[in-house]
């Protein structure tokens, strides 16, 4: 709890940083994750070896071209055990995947120690920014990775359930009328599915804000959203 209190903390006193002080930061963060890789994750020690990249020397963005490019493909043909991190230890991975815009989710791992007050924190700056702040409990829908939020939301499944009349009156709506979530989280096209619903099972839902994230929302679709739901969306 206080990882994540001090890590908002620092996120807001960002707030007020020049441009060239968010560099300066940038820099340093950079160049310490890829000393980190180059000590640590023998694919990185070996092609840093091989190619003569120093990240210690890293003092610019220029500097970044010098760093060897290896794709989503090639990352994709290497063994695990090569990409993942000697010094972290097993406790600490948590396996997680990208959304799969790309029609194929990637898999990786995140360090669970750290990720989940960075990941607290950057929920609690965005709700800040949007005027969320006190609009809790959260309810987010179809992200069974967002494991950061355990604790702080309830998770429910979208997606192809959304289009199932006995989870919709089974699973989703009982839960609505129990934890009654004042801001949900949700990608806009699950988004204009729940509307859809509850329209169709002439239902209603109260919320004091919405988040959409994952994909973009058209202007058209944000009018029809606020309209139905009578909240703010983000």
């Amino acid at each position: 709890r206080f990882d994540t209190a001090l890590q908002f903390w620092a996120y807001r006193q960002a707030d007020s940083f020049s441009a060239s002080e968010l560099l300066t930061l940038q820099l340093q963060k950079v160049r310490r994750v890829l000393m980190r890789a180059g000590q640590s994750v023998p694919y990185w020690r070996r092609l840093f070896l091989k190619t003569g990249f120093q990240a210690d020397r890293l003092r610019d963005v220029a500097d970044l071209q010098l760093l060897p490019i290896t794709t989503r493909e090639q990352l994709k043909q290497i063994p695990l055990q090569e990409l993942l991190s000697e010094a972290a230890a097993p406790w600490r991975r948590k396996e997680t995947a990208t959304s799969g815009s790309t029609a194929e989710p990637f898999s990786f791992f995140q360090d669970y120690a750290k990720v989940v007050p960075y990941r607290r924190a950057g929920l609690l700056l965005s709700m800040r920014y949007a005027g969320f702040a006190k609009k809790t409990p959260l309810l987010t829908f179809a992200m069974p990775d967002y494991h950061h939020l355990s604790g702080w939301a309830a998770n429910v499944g979208a997606g192809a359930f959304l289009e199932s009349k006995k989870f919709r009156t089974g699973v989703l709506y009982p839960l609505f009328a129990s934890y009654r979530p004042c801001t949900i989280q949700i990608s806009p096209a699950n988004l204009l599915r729940l509307m859809f619903h509850i329209q169709e099972d002439g239902r209603e839902l109260s919320l004091s804000g919405i988040i959409t994230l994952g994909e973009s929302l058209a202007a058209e679709d944000r009018r029809r959203l606020m309209q139905f739901f009578k909240c703010p969306i983000t």
